[in-house]
């Protein structure tokens, strides 16, 4: 609950961004995946919440858990691993069971980047989800889309800075390489697009060195809303402002808490998040055995014994997200960069799966809707 009077200092404040930030340098790696899912019912409709919930009441087999995102999408989260392959095979093992329960329960799931059959509805109220629905659509409805009609594939891992630099680098490429979000006027990853048309401030990638950079984004974005102390949810910020704003000058709830900074980090969005570990989040949802691939092909990438090359592989396309995600792998400097990626990947993994997306996709320069 924000307090009557100033609590928290501006250093205060550097210093709590910077404690939940990336360290520097990490001495272990280990890896967890989100998988997300369109769902639907039998008539193409969006499932109850009530229906969605039932999903989730329980724990995945491995120890995955079941989330509800706004719009109905369904996501599972696996546990850290020790490797991408030992990643894979929990996560695999928690999909197959939440599909056996969606289909008890009458849902489809669909692994899909963008929902380009439905409108977009939110099916998850909560104060979160109307705040961050009312600031986006003062915007345009790119934020709505999000929120409700997209869904991805999430990698989740340790690093320091030099791995969080690399997984910017290959972003632009790995996009184009997985693009798997079709829309009405061609665009190959309609969900990276809509990321790209919200509010820059909240979900353009983050630039410069860690943790300076990630405090200044984080300062710099509107605040939504505030904690609430007596029920755990929150409140909405009647007049969304910078949070180093609101920091400095409080506003109509007050001035802000440490508990009003940690999550207003969570409603922060760019490509690649930084926590104690790294979050990747500019992948589409893809079906398997794909998004095993993308898994296995991102972590060789990041691996430290071949970033030198994996930061050559990619040069030139470190910025083309917004090509990445109107013209995919049609934009040479991109198939270029995923032909590099995926030859690197490929000697690291020497796995079946990879040279078979290369030369599916990647090499024919298709989407994997394709």
């Amino acid at each position: 609950m924000p307090s009557t009077r100033r609590v928290l200092t501006e250093n205060e404040a550097r210093r709590i961004v910077a404690e939940r930030c990336l360290p520097a340098t990490t001495r272990h790696s280990s890896i967890g995946l989100e998988l997300e899912f369109l769902s639907f019912t039998a008539d193409r409709g969006r499932p109850s919440l009530d229906t969605l919930e039932s999903l989730a009441a329980t724990p995945l087999p491995s120890g995955g858990r079941v989330t509800c995102e706004p719009g109905g999408q369904v996501e599972a989260s696996s546990p850290p691993q020790p490797t991408a392959a030992e990643a894979i095979a929990v996560t695999a093992h928690d999909v197959a069971a939440l599909r056996k329960r969606a289909e008890a329960g009458g849902v489809e799931l669909v692994a899909v980047g963008a929902d380009r059959w439905r409108p977009p509805q939110r099916v998850v109220d909560s104060c979160r989800y109307r705040a961050m629905e009312a600031h986006f659509d003062a915007i345009n409805d790119a934020g709505r889309q999000m929120m409700c009609n997209t869904a991805a594939l999430q990698i989740n891992i340790d690093g320091g800075h030099d791995r969080w630099r690399v997984a910017h680098l290959i972003g632009p490429a790995m996009v184009a390489a997985f693009a798997n979000s079709p829309g009405d006027d061609r665009m190959r990853s309609t969900r990276v697009a809509n990321w790209l048309a919200m509010e820059l401030g909240r979900t353009r990638a983050v630039t410069g060195p860690l943790p300076d950079a990630w405090i200044d984004y984080a300062f710099a974005a509107p605040a939504l809303v505030a904690r609430n102390d007596d029920d755990g949810e929150c409140i909405a910020i009647p007049e969304p402002a910078p949070f180093l704003e609101w920091l400095n000058r409080g506003g109509a709830l007050g001035f802000p808490t440490a508990a009003d900074l940690t999550y207003h980090l969570t409603m922060l969005f760019p490509p690649v998040r930084p926590r104690q570990w790294i979050e990747i989040r500019y992948l589409d949802a893809l079906p398997s055995p794909w998004w095993e691939v993308a898994t296995l092909v991102v972590a060789a990438l990041l691996d430290d014994a071949v970033v030198t090359e994996t930061t050559a592989a990619v040069a030139g396309t470190e910025t083309l997200w917004a090509d990445a995600a109107a013209h995919g792998l049609d934009d040479v400097r991109l198939a270029r960069a995923a032909d590099n990626c995926f030859a690197l990947a490929l000697a690291f993994t020497g796995d079946a799966g990879v040279a078979d997306y290369l030369e599916r996709y990647v090499a024919r320069r298709v989407p994997a809707w394709a």
